[in-house]
């Protein structure tokens, strides 16, 4: 009895902190990308260009944001061998998959608890 009183506790616990989570981490990963783009705007103009030009903001166009994210995930970055670009890009990535976890986590509280 005390071991599933624990496992619900629990349960609530993943549930309560995934929301406040996941919105913590979708805020760091915006103005980890928005650094990035900007960096990689001064680094690299080709490159910047050639992913469309991507703004969190004005030019926020699901063509533009799928392009920068698939070079983020690819982690084409780190070709242009600038250290504040590369940690700014990786920041971005981590702060994203934080975001993913804590919805997964949010996601599996709230199921688990439906039942």
């Amino acid at each position: 009895m005390v071991v599933i009183e624990f496992i619900e506790a629990v349960i609530l616990l993943l549930g309560m902190v995934g929301i406040p989570g996941a919105i913590i981490s979708i805020l760091m990963s915006n103005y980890y990308a928005k650094k990035t783009m900007d960096r990689l705007r001064e680094v690299s103009p080709e490159a910047y260009a050639e992913l469309g030009k991507p703004s969190l903001f004005l030019n926020n166009t699901i063509r533009n944001m799928s392009k920068f994210f698939k070079w983020l995930h690819a982690r084409k970055y780190k070709e242009l061998n600038d250290e504040s670009l590369t940690l700014m890009a990786s920041n971005a990535l981590k702060s994203r998959l934080a975001a993913a976890i804590c919805m997964g986590a949010f996601s599996l509280a709230m199921v688990i608890l439906s039942l």
